[in-house]
């Protein structure tokens, strides 16, 4: 999941992206809200103006969808992200956008408040949240005085999700369940949820309650789960060349490029060794995050000769990931497929979800791939 939080100030120039305060309150001529360079293409997308220069374009289409002030549903708008030749920060740009249903839902926005900016894709924007909090806001006001107290001086930062998580913590039960800024928490609930977990649907349902969660919603933390499943693999696989290179692997092969319904995906010689089964499993998320396991993994984990060890993939990103390497999985199986046998006559689980706390697992290592292939 390529996914980058940014917290905007808006000044009142940016306010005028809004056809009230452009129209209505004439804040200004500027009509967009400007990204700041050193984090939205510094940090963020370092090589979109190149990009730009070699597709011969000034600014990328993507959707926008905004959220409150307060709580206020979605808004969602094709909008544009524009750089001219003589401007040095990146636009949020396009359209004046008008309040959805003829209300006023941005009328009460005003400087110095903030905007909770996620924007989704790998080389480029694709996609974007923006979740509006509004001083003048009765929802927002206690989320707008944490961000205050923490960023006052600030007109552009990356946020972490801890950073968010902190600044929910703080904010206690005087910020509303039903806030959007808990969405952008649901992420890693999401992904559980999309690969059937019941622990990341008992969450939702318990933090969402009447909101819950859109087919829409539900269908595209499906396709980033399985975006993040296969950048997992590809990352392990980038991995054990550069081992391979360096001696530390003999061979290895990549079992589920060829095979996608394999029980596992890799299968590895190290040297002195007898070959392992390797099954990469992949979040974007911390190492806390449930590990999925089919029935037919189990079996092979149960039944193979040959020793099989989950890789646990954290954290994971193009070109980057924490991995810890569990020990091997046969006594667990075993124990988990006798349970299984339990069940009632033509019943039968077809998976299961596992705390990583229950397995043995080896220390952290950090793969990153640049770093990695810098020293072949």
């Amino acid at each position: 999941m390529s996914r980058r939080i940014a917290l905007k100030k808006l000044t009142r120039s940016d306010l005028t992206i809004f056809d009230y305060h452009f129209r209505v309150i004439k804040a200004g001529n500027q009509k967009s809200i400007n990204l700041n360079k050193d984090i939205f293409e510094d940090i963020f997308y370092p090589h979109l103006a190149e990009l730009g220069e070699e597709q011969n374009r000034e600014s990328f289409i993507l959707n926008l969808t905004i959220l409150g002030p307060g709580n206020c549903g979605e808004n969602t708008l094709p909008q544009k992200i524009i750089k001219s030749r003589a401007s040095k920060n990146w636009r949020l740009n396009g359209k004046v956008i008008q309040s959805p249903d003829g209300e006023e839902r941005y009328a009460n926005l005003q400087a110095d408040d903030y905007a909770i900016i996620e924007f989704m894709g790998a080389a480029m924007p694709t996609s974007m949240r923006m979740i509006m909090v509004s001083q003048g806001s009765e929802e927002d006001m206690v989320l707008h005085k944490e961000l205050e107290s923490r960023f006052k001086t600030k007109s552009m930062v990356q946020l972490q999700i801890s950073d968010l998580e902190n600044i929910v913590n703080s904010a206690g039960s005087d910020l509303p369940e039903s806030h959007a800024v808990r969405d952008f928490l649901d992420a890693f609930d999401l992904e559980d949820a999309a690969l059937g977990g019941q622990a990341g649907v008992g969450n939702l349902r318990k933090r969402r309650k009447a909101r819950g969660v859109s087919e829409e919603e539900l269908r595209k933390a499906i396709q980033a789960a399985e975006a993040i499943g296969r950048l997992g693999e590809e990352v392990l696989n980038l991995h054990l060349e550069s081992l391979k290179s360096q001696g530390e692997v003999t061979k290895y092969t990549w079992i589920s490029q060829e095979n996608a319904i394999a029980p596992h995906d890799f299968e590895c010689t190290m040297p002195g060794e007898a070959s392992h089964l390797i099954d990469a499993k992949s979040t974007a998320g911390p190492f806390t995050n449930p590990v999925h396991i089919s029935l037919g993994e189990l079996l092979e984990m149960a039944y193979s000769d040959k020793a099989y060890l989950l890789y646990r993939l954290y954290e994971v990103k193009e070109g980057f990931a924490r991995l810890r390497v569990s020990a091997p999985m046969k006594e667990f199986s075993n124990t988990i497929i006798k349970s299984l046998e339990t069940l009632p006559d033509g019943v039968r689980s077809d998976s299961v979800s596992v705390d990583p706390a229950m397995l043995e697992f080896g220390e952290e290592q950090t793969i990153d791939i640049n770093d990695e292939f810098e020293n072949v």
